[in-house]
Formats: C-alpha cells, structure tokens, sequence
C-alpha cells in the first residue's frame, strides 16, 4: 500500500519514479481492512477444491514476419519494421516517413501520387498443426482501406462493422480458408499508398502457440494451469484468465473468511465469491 493523507476533499500521496517506470494507483472508497500480512487471530484454512483454469478471451498470435515482393525486389522473410522501410525506399523516400517523422500542414500527404504500376505485397505465413480447432479463427488487419487481403490465395473481404482493439483494425473470419500445415496471409497494395505502411498482422482463435525454431505454431488448446501463460501456449495472450474452485464454510460459526492471494505474477484481479464482486487485488 502507498501512505497517503487526507482531508475533506482530497487525497494527498507521493513516490517516485526512474525513467520509464509507472506506476497505478488504486483508490476505493471501501474500508481497507486487514492485510495479509496482519495477524487475524486464530486462523484456520478451509481446503479448497482444485483450481479451475479457463481462459476467457481468444488466444493471440501476433505475425511480424513477412516475405515482401515489389516490382524489382522479391525478398524472403523480414522483420515487418525492414520491411515497411524497404517498401519506402523503393518508393522514392529515404526511410518510412511515418517512423518519427513530423508533418507540417500536409506536407506528407500531399506526396500520395503513386503511378499505377506501384504496391507491394507483403505474405505472412503460419503453420496450423494437426487438430487445431479452427472454427472462429480470424485475422486482425489495421487499416483495411488501403490492403487487399487474401488468404492462400483466396480474396477476403471483412466482417462489417467489427474491429479488434481500435476501430482501424478490421477482423476476417478465416475458418473455412485456413488448413492444417502452412498457411499464407497475403496484402496487397496496387497503386502505392502513402498511408499503406505495412504493420504485424493478428490472428485470433482457440489455440495454444507451440514454441518453434524460428516463432511459433499453432496448436490444440492445451491445459491452461496456474503457471506461466507462457508454458501454457499463451504467450503473446493480453486477456483474461479466470481460476475457479469451491469450499465449504460453517454458516453458524460466524466467523469472517478471509482470502490471501499469496505470491502471484500479474497487474490486476478481481476476487468475485457466488457470483459478486469481493474486491480488486493489484500486485504491489
């Protein structure tokens, strides 16, 4: 907890931090009430059923490779930062002029006159291992305007009206276009655009990532745990994690019961009992 002081109308506290740390502050206006490490007088604890681990959002595979073919130029896989830098190059710039660049009035834009034998493709492979759920499995592509999409080989076009953490970033369903072993995902810009800066492609599903050589795979969903998302095929997974179990308390007793968290590696959680919230834990 932070020391804090207050008075009718404000709350006052102070700390510090080195460059680019943060730091997140959680007010309530709640009772604090005990902490772990108070002593709570006789304490007796209830055996716990085991754990339940489900994960409650779509798993996540970020795709920032990519093999890039321009007029004169066929390349094999690239860092999509190479990539997009060598897209602009080959485009009359010295560099992408969105990479720190700064604008003045329209300056940037006004430089969007591309003949029409200009574009790239840029293709994104992955490889779908035996017995991948695919069923719901979707695509994340920011700035659809500009890109042309197509998965092993086949034009998509993309769910109306849905988005994917910003309103710029379109969803394509690819469930019945993907297939066990590798697959491609392929944009296409014809003419060039000054706005087509090429960025990571996302895919989304019910899937556990298997770590490979060079990136990862995707495989069946595997036994989520209380460990590491990491070992447990979700390591580039942003979600939220849910962990269930079941006791037994003695109405009549009338004793308070009281949850300690223990050690535990993340940002936030929510303790909900029957159903309803119980409070907000956040790691310190």
């Amino acid at each position: 907890p932070v020391g804090f002081t207050t008075s009718k109308k404000s709350i006052t506290t102070s700390f510090s931090l080195k460059p680019a740390e943060s730091a997140l502050l959680f007010v309530s206006n709640r009772g604090a009430g005990k902490s772990n490490s108070e002593k709570t007088g006789s304490e007796v604890p209830i055996e716990i059923k085991p754990v339940v681990s489900r994960r409650l959002n779509q798993n996540a595979l970020t795709l920032d490779y990519c093999s890039i073919r321009l007029e004169k130029v066929k390349t094999g896989p690239l860092y999509f930062y190479q990539a997009q830098t060598l897209i602009f190059k080959q485009h009359g710039f010295n560099k992408n002029p969105w990479d720190n660049g700064v604008q003045f009035k329209s300056m940037l834009l006004d430089k969007d006159t591309f003949p029409e034998n200009s574009g790239f493709e840029a293709t994104y492979a992955f490889k779908i291992n035996v017995g991948t759920e695919t069923t719901g499995m979707r695509a994340v592509v920011e700035r659809p305007e500009y890109f042309k999409v197509e998965v092993n080989g086949i034009p998509i076009d993309p769910i109306p009206a849905e988005w994917y953490l910003d309103k710029d970033f379109a969803v394509y369903d690819l469930a019945k276009l993907v297939k066990e072993g590798l697959n491609s995902l392929t944009l296409k810009v014809k003419p060039m655009r000054i706005l087509a800066e090429l960025e990571p492609v996302y895919l989304l599903g019910n899937f556990s990532l298997t770590s490979e050589k060079q990136g990862y795979s995707i495989s069946p969903v595997t036994e989520i745990g209380t460990g590491s998302w990491k070992t447990s095929g979700m390591p580039m997974y942003s979600g939220k994690v849910s962990y269930s179990s079941t006791f037994n308390v003695d109405q009549s007793t009338n004793k308070k019961v009281i949850f300690k968290a223990g050690l535990w590696q993340g940002v936030v959680a929510e303790l909900r009992v029957n159903d309803q919230s119980a409070g907000i834990i956040l790691n310190s």
